[in-house]
């Protein structure tokens, strides 16, 4: 598929693996700005599915804003005439316009997502998450990064490792602890296009007395080593 925009497709396959063939010469979603990084969350309490995605309003220099769609359970087509619900919108200053790569879970009775703010070449680039105890919000922000550049280093010109952390997803292991997996650049190569560019880091997630995640290693990426998930061997 080929849009002046963005847009955003669904191919199958029966490997995941590949090969992967488009279902629709049509895009699954679009809009006059763009559509980027839709995230696919089935709802543990209802068994329903929907999309998350990113419209990029930033182009022209206004709020970015994430939205939910609820969904058939094949993943296909949209469940019917179900509503479109603006689930989040950059407001803060500290953003730049910029909220994306949304990312969804479940824990206990609240629905946290997860998503990055500011451009992604700029050391500022940070995970952030919200909270709603319904799928269609209103989500509350919290204050705090889950993961960020390590600005006490980083602010004295000692090397932090990593910078500019970003597009998280969240798994679980088999210990029912969770896990952010994102990129970052390495230290003073952010927004370079010579290699490694950004990395997959994984770090675990931890919650403080209020029910808020941040990466284990104060909401910095780590850089030494760390316990690893729980995997157990599925025979």
């Amino acid at each position: 598929m080929y849009t002046k925009k963005h847009a955003a497709g669904l191919a199958v396959s029966n490997s995941p693996f590949g090969p992967f063939k488009e279902i629709s010469e049509n895009p699954l979603l679009e809009n006059e700005f763009g559509v980027v990084d839709p995230h696919v969350f089935e709802d543990s309490k209802t068994g329903h599915v929907y999309i998350i995605w990113k419209s990029e309003n930033n182009v022209e220099d206004k709020p970015s804003n994430i939205y939910i769609r609820r969904m058939e359970y094949s993943g296909f087509n949209f469940k019917g005439w179900s509503p479109t619900f603006l689930i989040l919108t950059a407001d803060m200053e500290e953003e730049r316009n910029m909220v994306g790569g949304p990312w969804m879970i479940k824990r206990r009775e609240m629905y946290y997502l997860f998503y990055t703010v500011n451009w992604f070449n700029v050391p500022e680039h940070s995970v952030k998450v919200a909270r709603s105890s319904s799928i269609s919000g209103p989500f509350e922000k919290f204050d705090e990064s889950v993961v960020q550049t390590d600005w006490n280093r980083y602010k004295q010109h000692v090397n932090c490792t990593f910078e500019g952390p970003g597009h998280a997803s969240v798994v679980q292991d088999d210990n029912d602890d969770f896990w952010l997996v994102y990129h970052a650049w390495s230290y003073q190569q952010t927004g370079q296009s010579s290699s490694p560019g950004r990395m997959m880091l994984l770090d675990k997630l931890i919650w403080d007395s209020q029910d808020w995640p941040a990466v284990v290693s104060q909401g910095t990426p780590s850089d030494t080593a760390q316990i690893k998930p729980i995997i157990k061997r599925k025979k």
